[in-house]
């Protein structure tokens, strides 16, 4: 008789609801006990206080159009449905009013004391929407530095004979109008003219000059003459470089974008918050103890982005000169993907490369950072999506988020269901050792109005797609540990002036544009709103204690997002867990080898990955490995980390060594073999070593890591679609189970630990003993059921961390159920193979 499995389902959950998703599945379970004997975790995970674990909802204000009794009463609605804070967004809903004057201050004070008053966390975006942008910019043409930049090209071709070497001119060439600079009626600087030699259908690197020598660009420009003697003979291109502002606005608001990238850009946003500060000192008071984050949406910002200090800290930073390089950085638009207008070969690559880390390390320092430093004294935080929700733009994911409290993903940019996605920023959250990683949750696009815990109805009669909670799972199994909802509008009654006009049934900030849902009781979801918000928060609740521990660390370097697995792969169906770590993960201060278990581990005191990959990227491509890189991971695997290989090394170093003293005259080609060469010879450092295998992909890799005697934590019987996650603490081994195959799941699975299993129900709180299962050598082995796109959490606990003493268990039956009863014995129906006390 095939063995079934007593499943407990939530309590009071409602048929409206619609759930196709199998709720977690519960193995056995113990009767339910009062509050009185429960130890302090029981205690929370029944009824969780923590305004970490619980989620928020962003909420679509509208700064004089409000009302003090209707933000009263939507805020306590928001706590009698389970949310712990909310997050402001105006879209275009203000009215006669921009952020931080008196109108919308006034309205900031009726939030944060209905949010104080009903323990609602308030937290508020950085500018009024997004990106960043401030109602103080009045005229970007004056401000550089404080208005979003962008670089243009202008050239002319030059052909230098003998008799005819110098190339004169008495006016600036300008770049075309199509490419979105303006002469007209706008400012403009010089930033720089350079000269390359034409080589086939590029440039040689070697031969790229700085044309103005030792004048200043502004001189320059005054006059308009130029002059140059070529070097040589033969087709050249003289490159005209200009910075203008880009002009690039809020639509919603008319505000211009901040530089993301410079101390000017930044500090006018904190000085638009301090001088509101300044002004109402009861407003200071409210926003210190409501003691909430500030948050910076995904970026969104223009391409060919520029600041004016870039070719002072370009050479700081990189050592060498950008301004003869400059060609190598313009990009063209061709089909979706921005591509280098001029061709120098490898020495481009490696200069673009320099280019974007340039830029992410200005954008890290002097934005996020600074917000930071700044919001710590107001008793604030900062959240922050560090990446670009559309566009090509290129900063590196992991490097800003050094400098995050709340590391923030979100699922429309981050491919929306896909788990592997939101490892990009996992391994930097695990890495600094960060209990919260959060994501703007669920807002898929095209589902507005639609969208329910379990199904979105189509428009066009096809079949329903997934709902809110198959999201939030997905969501969980890649590591976030605390869900945004996206989101609600406040009821706005006065509609003067808004683009659209719906009042029925009520107006919504997004669904206008095909995105987000109204997840208050503009619908009936919110009547069964409480049972999802406490299983949301029981799961976060669980996934935020003690540290992560991951299995693996993938290595892999990519500027913006993407390269990522889009289904489940050997590796994960193996059971093991893993995150993406990049050269800044493994350059942070957490990132060396230790000791767990008399094994070398990699960041022994975080995530305490058991092995490295070094892979290819998801489109098959080799990545780069800077030498710094290169030796951290061979002095790793030299202290006795498993590494694993699959495919080819990498070969190429991702930056350009560059000439500081005379870059007029450097040897690119051999410099850059040379940074090569290096990289190969220094991990020739990893061949021979017994703790060093190769694969061929990642299920040659699971045999490799097998032959290494590197297990997961999580290890189930057979190759399955089962995600996991997995928290360790003091006394208990804490892991979330998903099963994202397209077949139910009942199987052994060997979990790492000592003492007894536990079930964690998140849709009741209650916590049961696992009457079946098997002690190993620091493990044990339990046969949980698992539906389709059903979740679980079970914890391998330590006598004293749960109210329930396990004395006896079951180690095998082919009877219908085992349970414990009220006095902890054992129960079991149909007949009973094997029994041990």
């Amino acid at each position: 008789m095939k063995k079934k499995s007593v499943r407990l389902l939530a309590a009071g959950l409602s048929a409206a609801m619609l759930l196709t998703q199998s709720l977690p599945g519960v193995v056995l379970g113990a009767p339910t006990e009062g509050q009185s004997g429960l130890t302090a975790f029981e205690q929370e995970f029944k009824n969780p206080t923590d305004k970490d674990a619980k989620p928020f909802m962003r909420w679509w204000i509208a700064p004089g159009r409000m009302t003090q009794a209707e933000i009263e009463k939507e805020i306590k609605a928001f706590k009698d449905g389970g949310y712990a804070g909310v997050e402001l967004q105006c879209l275009e809903l203000a009215k006669g009013c921009v952020i931080n004057d008196a109108t919308w201050n006034q309205t900031m004070k009726w939030i944060l004391q209905a949010g104080i008053d009903n323990g609602i966390q308030i937290d508020c975006t950085l500018g009024q929407l997004w990106p960043i942008a401030s109602p103080d910019i009045k005229n970007p043409d004056d401000e550089p530095g404080r208005a979003e930049q962008q670089i243009f090209e202008g050239s002319e071709s030059f052909t230098a004979s003998e008799g005819a070497m110098v190339y004169n001119a008495d006016a600036l060439v300008l770049p075309v109008e199509q490419t979105g600079f303006t002469a007209n009626g706008r400012k403009y600087s010089l930033v720089a003219i350079t000269a390359a030699k034409v080589s086939g259908k590029g440039y040689d690197a070697k031969e790229v000059y700085n044309v103005l020598g030792d004048n200043k660009p502004e001189d320059i420009q005054r006059t308009g003459k130029v002059t140059w003697t070529a070097p040589s003979s033969g087709e050249w291109k003289i490159f005209y470089y200009y910075s203008q502002a880009s002009m690039k606005k809020v639509d919603a608001t008319g505000q211009y974008v901040v530089d993301h990238m410079s101390e000017e850009g930044t500090q006018v946003v904190i000085n638009n918050w301090e001088k509101a500060m300044a002004g109402d000192e009861k407003l200071k008071q409210l926003y210190e103890e409501n003691g909430g984050s500030v948050f910076g949406d995904s970026f969104e910002l223009s391409n060919g982005l520029w600041t004016p200090k870039m070719l002072e800290e370009f050479k700081r930073r990189r050592g060498y000169d950008l301004t003869p390089y400059l060609p190598a950085t313009t990009l063209v638009r061709k089909n979706w993907d921005m591509v280098p207008a001029n061709d120098l070969g490898d020495v481009g690559e490696r200069i673009r490369e320099d280019l974007y880390s340039t830029m992410t390390e200005l954008m890290s320092e002097n934005h996020m950072k600074a917000l930071q430093d700044w919001a710590k004294t107001h008793n604030m935080t900062l959240r922050y999506q560090a990446y670009s929700s559309k566009g090509p733009n290129k900063f590196e994911l992991t490097h800003p988020a050094q400098y995050i409290d709340t590391v923030e993903a979100e699922s429309y940019a981050m491919s929306g269901d896909t788990p592997d996605a939101y490892r990009q920023l996992s391994g930097m959250v695990h890495m600094k050792g960060d209990k919260v990683y959060s994501a703007e949750a669920a807002e898929i696009g095209s589902d507005d109005w639609r969208e329910t815990w379990t199904k979105v109805q189509t428009r066009d009669g096809r079949e329903p797609y997934n709902g809110f909670v198959y999201y939030a799972n997905r969501l969980f199994a890649g590591g976030v540990n605390k869900m945004v909802f996206h989101g609600t509008t406040y009821k706005v009654t006065d509609l003067t002036d808004l683009k659209r006009t719906v009042e029925w049934p009520g107006y919504s900030a997004m669904a206008g544009m095909g995105y987000g849902n109204e997840w208050d009781d503009k619908t009936p979801m919110w009547d069964n709103v409480d049972i999802v918000t406490d299983y949301l928060t029981c799961t976060g609740y669980a996934l935020q204690q003690g540290t992560a521990d991951m299995d693996l660390a993938v290595y892999r370097d990519i500027y913006g997002k993407g390269s990522v697995r889009n289904e489940i792969t050997d590796l994960e169906k193996a059971g093991y867990t893993y995150d993406y770590v990049t050269p800044t993960i493994l350059d942070h201060k957490n990132a060396t080898t230790g000791k767990e278990d008399g094994k070398t581990v990699l960041a022994a005191d975080g995530p305490s990955y058991k092995a490295l990959i070094i892979e290819p990227m998801s489109d098959g491509t080799v990545p780069p490995m800077p030498l710094a890189t290169a030796r951290k991971i061979v002095a790793a695997a030299n202290e006795g980390l498993p590494v694993v290989i699959i495919g080819e090394l990498p070969s190429k170093t991702s930056y350009h060594p560059g000439n500081t003293d005379k870059p007029e005259v450097a040897d690119v080609s051999a410099t850059v073999a040379d940074e090569n060469a290096a990289l190969a010879d220094c991990l020739k450092g990893l061949e021979g070593k017994t703790n060093v295998k190769k694969a061929a992909d990642r299920a040659g890799a699971v045999e490799a890591l097998a032959e290494l005697g590197v297990m997961p934590d999580a290890q189930p019987e057979t190759p399955s679609g089962l995600y996991y996650q997995h928290r360790n603490t003091s006394d208990a081994e804490l892991y979330y189970i998903y099963n994202a195959g397209s077949k139910e799941s009942e199987q052994e699975i060997t979990l790492k630990g000592e003492g007894a299993p536990y079930l964690l129900d998140s849709w009741s709180g209650e916590i049961s003993p696992i009457a079946e299962y098997k002690v190993n050598e620091g493990s044990v082995t339990i046969r949980p059921h698992l539906d389709v796109q059903d979740a679980m959490l079970v914890a391998v606990a330590k006598p004293g961390w749960s109210s329930k003493a396990v004395e006896r268990n079951v180690t095998e039956t082919d009877g219908d159920a085992v349970l414990y009863d009220a006095w902890e014995d054992v129960l079991w129906r149909g007949s009973m193979r094997h029994f041990r006390i």
